[in-house]
């Protein structure tokens, strides 16, 4: 399935103070595992005890990702996960990261709430991470929700393609 890889420079983007309008959503990102300890009642009920869950605090562990989420009253209904200075599918910078794959809550989707948990995402890189350069998103070419979603935070085209096989 082709890709479409979309990049923003971090030095371009000047508003780096976004915050959710309404009391009820909290976006947060976690950088290791004492940030989501907090809100382990929460991660258990988006992934259940699973092998996914263990996969996500491993990573948080090491070091080697961070998970961005959205909550509302409690319930994450938006999350995905930000890999540092790697991909495995094209070449990125040491001080660039990736915005992984987005999940929303199928009763939550259409309302704007991934646009809403990225865009805190990013703010919270900018802040957390000076030292960070770009961030890259890739989306299929037929997910045409993700890519409105893309275009509204100003990614602006795809500067790359790829072919994703599926494992």
């Amino acid at each position: 399935m082709l890709q479409f890889v979309y990049k923003m420079n971090l030095n371009d983007k000047p508003n780096s103070n976004f915050s959710p309008q309404a009391d009820d959503i909290k976006p947060d990102v976690f950088y290791n595992i004492f940030d989501a300890i907090k809100y382990l009642p929460s991660l258990i009920k988006r992934f259940g005890v699973s092998s996914e869950l263990l996969k996500l605090l491993l990573k948080l562990v090491l070091k080697r990702d961070a998970f961005y989420c959205l909550i509302i009253n409690k319930k994450i209904v938006s999350d995905g996960l930000i890999t540092f200075g790697r991909c495995n599918y094209y070449d990125v910078g040491k001080q660039d990261c990736i915005i992984g794959t987005v999940y929303s809550e199928p009763s939550y989707r259409g309302k704007g709430l991934a646009t809403t948990a990225i865009q805190s995402c990013i703010s919270n890189l900018i802040v957390n991470r000076p030292l960070l350069e770009a961030v890259y998103i890739d989306t299929s070419e037929n997910n045409i929700g993700m890519q409105k979603v893309i275009d509204r935070l100003g990614f602006g085209q795809p500067f790359h393609t790829y072919e994703r096989h599926q494992s």
